[in-house]
């Protein structure tokens, strides 16, 4: 089950390249784990939109991500050398793991606030409830505003764990996903892997 949260990554990963022209795997994988994640959590909410129950609204978005990453391979993708300097691999393998642990200590001892909201939420998908409807007040049904919640419904049944269990491996790859698009951006726009740098510490300092 694991291994197939890995296919919207792919789907992602291969637009990045064919589409945006990354053809930096760094670049590429970054942009395809946070983008791949959102075309699918858009195709299974659609899905649930049609009338689709959550499983099958994740098998038909995972089959075709499979699908269209399939259709774009060929002709072969291409890929070059990141061509970073050493002390670039040093700043995002420090960073990452700054950003990996300052992330699980802010979720372990400062839950979400919102939590008391969208645990119900989550639960209500997990059991085939949708839309979505308000646990505080069932008059009121969800037309957004859940889009978190879906993708931690899909990590928790792909993965077999509960929501509790997937919230801090989810959200620390999103922020690491976020560091990565976030350097590989700057370094595109400017041309200097130290603004780059600079640039990312500005923003997650």
């Amino acid at each position: 089950g694991i291994i197939l949260l890995l296919l919207p990554w792919l789907l992602g990963t291969v637009l990045a390249n064919r589409m945006l022209k990354l053809e930096d795997p760094l670049s590429a994988l970054s942009v395809g784990w946070a983008s791949g994640w959102l075309y699918a959590i858009m195709g299974i909410n659609f899905c649930l939109l049609a009338g689709l129950s959550l499983d099958h609204a994740i098998g038909t978005t995972l089959l075709l991500c499979v699908l269209l990453a399939g259709a774009l391979w060929r002709p072969k993708l291409h890929w070059v050398k990141p061509n970073l300097h050493p002390a670039s691999w040093l700043f995002l393998a420090v960073g990452a793991a700054a950003v990996h642990l300052t992330a699980n200590t802010i979720l372990f001892l400062n839950p979400d606030d919102d939590f008391f909201l969208h645990s119900p939420m989550m639960g209500q998908m997990l059991k085939g409830t949708f839309p979505i409807i308000n646990p505080y007040f069932p008059e009121i049904m969800y037309g957004g505003h859940y889009a978190r919640d879906l993708l931690m419904v899909v990590a928790a049944r792909l993965s077999g764990t509960t929501i509790f269990g997937v919230q801090a491996p989810a959200t620390v790859a999103l922020q690491l996903a976020a560091f990565l698009v976030l350097f590989t951006a700057l370094r595109r726009a400017t041309g200097s892997q130290l603004q780059s740098a600079l640039g990312t510490c500005s923003v997650f300092a």
